[in-house]
């Protein structure tokens, strides 16, 4: 189980790529979760940070931003053979940067506590390197890791 950091909610561990090590962390807003997603990658700050950003935004003009902005991403990523890509599947998103970085979200509807949860995943096929800056920013900041 995971419980987001309030303890306010949970949800199943889940695997989205199969069995590769990735982080994890729960949070009840979408924007705690994209903050703290940003905070521990460069790459996907670099990918989400928009021109403009409304702090007044409501969750769900913040939601389709981010998302308008990684499908431009996706769309027009010019490199060769680019491994760039956009997955959305029901409440599943997972964004794949050119050099390999994978993070996204999973949202999830809490029965008993009558709220929604945002799961961020983060991978990188060099993030098992204890030495790797991801990891150990990842643990440093609370996320887990899963394998």
């Amino acid at each position: 189980m995971i419980t987001s950091p309030a303890g306010t909610a949970t949800c199943r561990a889940f695997s989205i790529y199969g069995e590769v090590t990735m982080f994890v962390q729960s949070f009840v807003s979408f924007r705690e979760g994209l903050a703290a997603l940003m905070e521990v990658s460069w790459s996907a700050r670099q990918a989400l940070t928009m021109p403009g950003d409304v702090p007044d935004a409501t969750e769900e003009e913040c939601l389709a931003a981010v998302l308008g902005r990684l499908a431009v991403n996706a769309a027009t990523d010019s490199q060769p053979d680019s491994q760039c890509s956009l997955s959305i599947r029901g409440w599943r998103v997972v964004y794949s940067t050119c050099r390999g970085l994978r993070f996204g979200w999973l949202y999830t509807y809490d029965q008993d506590h009558l709220d929604g949860l945002y799961t961020f995943h983060l991978d990188h096929p060099h993030i098992m390197a204890p030495d790797s800056p991801l990891r150990q920013a990842c643990l440093a900041a609370g996320w887990q890791e899963r394998g």
